[in-house]
């Protein structure tokens, strides 16, 4: 809690429990990253999610937790007094039990969402070897702005105005866990910067705009890679 408070985190809705807190292990002997849950206290299965702070603009949701009932329900339903939401799937395919009640609830969540995203991986994950053609139809199919992470070969994003691509930048990676929270974070904070979080905004955003968010998020992305655990970098060390 003090690391969060120290780097001007809201710890305001932070809430405490006697239960165990759940571990994750990660297998980094394959190419992706494999994350192994343990949670003895089921608090990823049925802890009741609390409503968003007043002036909550946006509410972010995604990994594990939306493959388990009821916990995964409450927060589909939260979902939708959300003001705008962004889905990330961060897909963790030893928690899924019920692959195609977690698939529909993706895809859902995904339809109603200002943003998607997920990474090949991800979508590979739940059967859909076409990344871009699944993103493409979440747009057509509802969603404002979908986001397409590939690692060392870029990320991609459609509006409901444009697209836009980007190669990623070349570091030397020590451990990759964690980046894909830290394009999320880099993305969420240049919108916010933008006032563009709205779902009006979100479909409305052009090529250009598109390409800028996308190289901001590859550069924060790319330095969280160079350090070992999942430490995201503050934007001092980015001069931003």
């Amino acid at each position: 809690m003090a690391a969060l408070r120290a780097s001007g985190v809201d710890v305001t809705m932070v809430r405490r429990s006697e239960r165990p807190t759940p571990v994750a292990i990660v297998d980094l002997s394959g190419p992706e990253p494999i994350y192994r849950i343990t949670d003895v206290g089921r608090v990823l299965h049925d802890i009741v999610p609390p409503d968003p702070p007043p002036g909550t603009r946006c509410l972010v949701v995604g990994s594990a937790v939306l493959a388990h009932q009821p916990v995964a329900g409450a927060i589909e339903a939260l979902c939708a007094r959300a003001p705008v939401l962004a889905i990330d799937y961060n897909v963790r395919q030893p928690s899924i039990t019920d692959a195609a009640a977690y698939t529909a609830r993706l895809e859902r969540l995904s339809r109603r969402a200002g943003i998607v995203k997920a990474s090949v991986a991800d979508l590979a994950m739940i059967g859909e070897a076409d990344g871009p053609a699944y993103m493409r139809r979440m747009v057509r199919e509802g969603a404002a702005l979908a986001v397409l992470t590939d690692g060392p070969r870029g990320a991609h994003a459609w509006s409901g105005a444009a697209s836009a691509s980007v190669p990623a930048p070349a570091v030397e990676v020590i451990d990759s866990v964690g980046a894909g929270d830290a394009f999320m974070a880099a993305l969420l904070a240049a919108l916010q910067a933008e006032d563009a979080l709205s779902h009006e905004a979100l479909g409305a955003l052009g090529g250009e705009t598109l390409e800028c968010h996308l190289v901001m998020a590859q550069r924060v992305a790319a330095a969280s890679c160079t350090k070992r655990g999942a430490h995201m970098p503050f934007a001092a060390e980015l001069c931003l």
